[in-house]
């Protein structure tokens, strides 16, 4: 037994060893005593050599007890109780640390393009065979979603072709994208032909797509990739063109032939064309006519709308434009 502060003891019947807390034991039993006479008086026949035997009994069964309660301590150690020590302060008592599972595989990253649709935009990081997109800002320079399809379709069947530049599949997700160029120089860059567009004169001048009308220009062919100005029908009159390149990506180029929208076909007439002039002497209309049907016909033109001095005796119309002034035209007409 310790002879610390907390004691525990076992108690029991006759002849049990009872602890009392402070170290010390006792032992409480019965002893047996002679056999009387009958008289009262008699005494206990070999009494002396028993009580030897029970003193002898005794001290043998006490020395056992203090040997057992020794060793108790030695195994609970130095000041230790019969209670059981309690568990190490960061055992985590009450609380089990789920157990790290090094075996688990980390969950991959949603692809970009997954969820997708009309209206998004992607920069391209790598090359035009070898598609590397990343979702940014809509702006310059970037590609525009103009429809998302299944990847074993064609984009041609679900958008015009003026407006897909370049088209990406992937096939794992069932999905492909029509990607729009946006390019810097304006929206004429998708511009098909029968189309109208107009800009200004300078190289970086941006063009866009316009309603046609009289001073604007009708596009009339559109070149992708790789073209010349000799690609273009130069030959009739008012005729213009706008180029747009795209760094490193020669495919991307576009190439427009353009032609002025003048107020009439005086504008495109050449010498010897036969004209119907309808409305007021001082603002006839002039539209293109067999020679039968038609009440004059062309005797002279001047690019550039120089004035009614250069027709001399001729009748003339005459047109000029502010911002081309280039395309302006005279042209001098006779009565048939």
């Amino acid at each position: 037994m310790s002879d610390g502060d907390g004691g525990g003891g076992f108690g029991g019947d006759d002849g049990d060893w009872l602890g009392d807390g402070g170290g010390r034991s006792r032992f409480t039993g019965g002893g047996g005593g002679g056999a009387g006479d009958g008289h009262g008086g008699g005494r206990a026949t070999g009494g002396r050599d028993r009580g030897s035997g029970c003193g002898l009994a005794l001290l043998l069964l006490v020395a056992l007890a203090l040997f057992a309660a020794f060793a108790e301590n030695d195994e609970r150690g130095p000041g230790g109780s019969a209670s059981p020590s309690p568990p190490p302060a960061d055992s985590g008592a009450g609380w089990d640390e789920p157990a790290e599972d090094h075996d688990a595989q980390p969950q991959p990253e949603p692809h970009p393009v997954e969820d997708a649709s009309a209206g998004d935009c992607f920069a391209n990081a790598g090359t035009p065979d070898d598609a590397d997109l990343e979702p940014v800002t809509c702006g310059d320079g970037v590609f525009e979603v103009r429809e998302v399809i299944p990847a074993h379709a064609d984009c041609l069947d679900y958008t015009d072709a003026e407006t897909v530049d370049w088209t990406v599949a992937y096939p794992s997700l069932d999905v492909r994208l029509c990607l729009a160029y946006r390019h810097s120089g304006g929206s004429a860059y998708h511009a098909g032909a029968g189309g109208c567009v107009y800009g200004g004169q300078t190289d970086d001048a941006p063009w866009e797509e316009t309603p046609c009308q009289t001073g604007n220009f009708t596009v009339v062919d559109r070149f992708d990739g790789e073209s010349s100005w000799d690609d273009c029908d130069r030959s009739a009159p008012g005729h213009h063109g706008r180029s747009f390149s795209v760094s490193g990506w020669d495919t991307l180029d576009v190439r427009l032939c353009l032609r002025m929208n003048y107020p009439d076909d005086a504008g495109l007439a050449a010498v010897d064309n036969c004209l119907l002039m309808t409305g007021p002497e001082n603002a006839p209309t002039f539209s293109f006519t067999g020679c039968g049907q038609a009440n004059v016909y062309v005797t002279g033109r001047a690019d550039g709308g120089p004035g009614g001095d250069f027709c001399g005796d001729y009748g003339a119309t005459t047109w000029r434009h502010e911002h081309f002034p280039e395309l302006g035209y005279t042209v001098c007409w006779q009565w048939l």
